[in-house]
């Protein structure tokens, strides 16, 4: 009885010497449990990776506030020669040439990307100048684009006072080379009177709408009690077809990508994708008016625990100082002044990128720890303890054998005593 039990330990034995497994698929409440700390270690390790990921972020991040600040440091000696009454008019404008270069290349750090998010946003910068929108616009049935016009946010909302009366005008709002809004052929009223109100002790007249743009919102909110138009009911082609059925549903927008500041307003633009050969008809004659509400972008999010919890980001950001000028003194004193306003703005960023740093760290350290835990608690219900099995099955092999020999033994003097015997 003893040796079958010894052989059994010694195949069990070997068993966990060669798997590695303490277990045996029997133990179903070990398995269950390891299975689910395996589970949880493997997030952890995740959410350690994405912390990673997150430090190497903010580390690209404070390197390259770090490169902008000594861009604004030399933006800042450009306005202080320039500001100089002895300086003249050529060496202002050779110093403005460098001022502008310079705002370039801010501009062009501030639309950098890192694994296709944007690392800066000019709305989180400390001192937020006003932008005020290009003054209300007028024109007839010619297609009228506007300046491209660089509103320094990749998120807010635009105000529009679109008034095209009754001769089916159509305006487009772009931003970049997305159109977040299109009224389609639009009549500012089909009967009665025109919408109005006075905004700022301005008459504006004409249906309004709020249009939302980003990386992760696009809506259009029309004035639905108050707007008195539409959509053009009736759209004739050059032989008098009526096509307007044939249109899709207007006003409309596309979903912008938050990638692009770069606003551009496009009036009477005639194509279509859906109908080629559309005649207006003759006397159009439009308004409108914009305001706009800039909004700052979210920062990045990262996964910090194995329970899906995340960690939100602080944005940063900073002004390429774009629209500023040397060519007089007075331009470049107020150059002056936004450059040292600048200089303090980035110390503020760098205390931005400083918490996110700090933060990141002890989250990575404790799911680092965590995870070592983890998987210890895991070696233990499930890895073998080699030494011990080893020890064992080497016992259990001697004692084997010992037992085998034993018996042998035995059997001879038996025999021996037999033959003696008899």
């Amino acid at each position: 009885m003893h040796q079958g039990i010894r052989e059994r330990e010694s195949l069990e034995s070997v068993r966990r010497l060669s798997s590695g497994e303490k277990q045996n698929n029997v133990d179903g409440g070990n398995i269950s449990f390891a299975a689910g700390l395996a589970s949880r270690t493997k997030t952890e390790r995740v959410a350690r990776d994405n912390l990673d990921n997150a430090i190497a972020l903010t580390q690209y991040q404070m390197s390259s506030l770090q490169t902008v600040d000594s861009i604004v440091s030399r933006m800042s000696d450009l306005a202080y020669k320039a500001a100089d009454f002895m300086s003249t008019s050529s060496e202002r404008a050779g110093l403005d040439r460098e001022f502008q270069a310079l705002s370039g290349t801010l501009k062009g750090i501030s639309n950098e990307k890192q694994a296709d998010q944007l690392l800066f946003d000019p709305m989180a910068s400390k001192y937020i100048a006003d932008i005020p929108l290009p003054p209300p616009a007028g024109g007839t049935s010619a297609k009228d684009v506007s300046q491209p016009f660089d509103i320094e946010a990749f998120r807010g909302t635009v105000k529009l006072w679109w008034h095209p009366m009754t001769a089916r005008d159509r305006v487009q709002l772009k931003m970049g080379d997305v159109a977040f809004f299109d009224s389609g052929e639009y009549v500012s009223k089909y009967s009665g009177s025109y919408r109005q109100e006075v905004v700022n002790g301005e008459t504006r007249i004409g249906d309004y709408f709020e249009i939302d743009f980003g990386a992760t919102e696009s809506e259009i909110r029309p004035d639905a009690a108050g707007n008195k138009g539409g959509r053009a009911t009736t759209w004739s082609n050059a032989s008098g077809v009526d096509l307007s059925s044939s249109l899709p549903n207007y006003p409309r927008g596309q979903e912008t990508d938050g990638q692009s500041s770069i606003l551009t307003t496009i009036v009477n633009d005639p194509h279509y994708e859906e109908v080629n050969d559309d005649v207006k008809p003759a006397g159009s004659l439009w308004q409108l008016w914009m305001d706009l509400v800039r909004k700052p972008v979210l920062g990045p999010e990262t996964l910090t625990t194995s329970e899906g919890l995340q960690y939100q980001m602080q944005t940063k950001g900073f002004s390429s100082l774009s629209g500023l000028s040397l060519t007089d003194a007075i331009s470049a004193s107020d150059a002056l002044e936004m450059t040292m306003q600048e200089q303090d703005n980035l110390r503020h960023q760098m205390g931005k990128v400083s918490t996110d740093f700090s933060s990141l760290t002890l989250n990575r350290e404790y799911l680092a720890q965590k995870t070592i835990l983890g998987s210890n608690a895991i070696s233990r219900i499930r890895d073998t303890d080699t030494a011990t099995e080893s020890v064992r099955l080497a016992k259990n092999m001697l004692l084997h054998s010992v037992t085998e020999r034993s018996l042998i033994h035995s059997r001879i003097s038996s025999k021996k005593v037999f033959d003696l015997l008899f």
